[in-house]
């Protein structure tokens, strides 16, 4: 399975940024995980532990998590296009690029296990 970097990447980015704007707000309001925000002061720029840096949390905190999903979903997709079939396939759907052509085979790439490759 291959994920879609760019969406991946922004369903982190606006988790981790509403998730620091409701820690945040939370820190503002009653005081609750006060020490732990603390320490986003010392790593995001212009963010305070205040109703306005909460706000900016979300700004910052939307980029920060869709550059930190972009690198997962491309590592995730590197490592999964060289894991699948090293011998036997590692899903039930046969994937063209990193088996049928890197093994040069045109049927039956998935080990013997009778699937065929895809579109060929």
């Amino acid at each position: 399975m291959k994920l879609k970097v760019h969406a991946f990447a922004m369903a982190v980015g606006v988790y981790w940024g509403v998730c620091v704007m409701v820690c945040t707000l939370l820190a503002v309001y009653t005081g609750y995980l006060n020490d732990m925000m603390q320490l986003l002061v010392g790593i995001y720029p212009w963010y305070q532990v205040t109703v306005a840096g909460a706000f900016i949390g979300l700004g910052i905190g939307v980029v920060d998590g869709f550059i930190a999903g972009m690198i997962f979903a491309w590592l995730y997709n590197l490592m999964a296009k060289h894991c699948c079939c090293k011998g036997s396939c590692c899903q039930d759907i046969c994937c063209k690029d990193a088996c049928c052509e890197k093994e040069g085979k045109k049927e039956d790439c998935c080990g013997g296990k009778g699937k065929k490759c895809c579109g060929k």
